[in-house]
């Protein structure tokens, strides 16, 4: 799948967490529940306050889609 089908697959499916591992397989998980989406938010609302006020980086939602690099370096890996 390339990384524009795998974008139209996940827009087509909003309602479910998609990602893809370092072999290229889907990955497809559901929603979670309301006990953990509030204690998500409050890891969340800590995190993002704290980088605010740090500013030497960014903090982004669970939401946010990244692409890794699939280069490693064989010292550090």
């Amino acid at each position: 799948m390339t990384d524009e089908q795998f974008l139209e697959f996940c827009q087509i499916n909003r309602d479910l967490r998609i990602e893809t591992n370092k072999f290229g397989e889907l990955l497809i998980m559901s929603p979670t529940g309301s006990e953990t989406g509030n204690r998500n938010l409050g890891i969340a609302a800590q995190l993002y306050f704290w980088s605010e006020q740090d500013g030497t980086g960014l903090a982004f939602s669970s939401s946010t889609g990244f692409t890794l690099s699939t280069y490693r370096c064989k010292k550090i890996s």
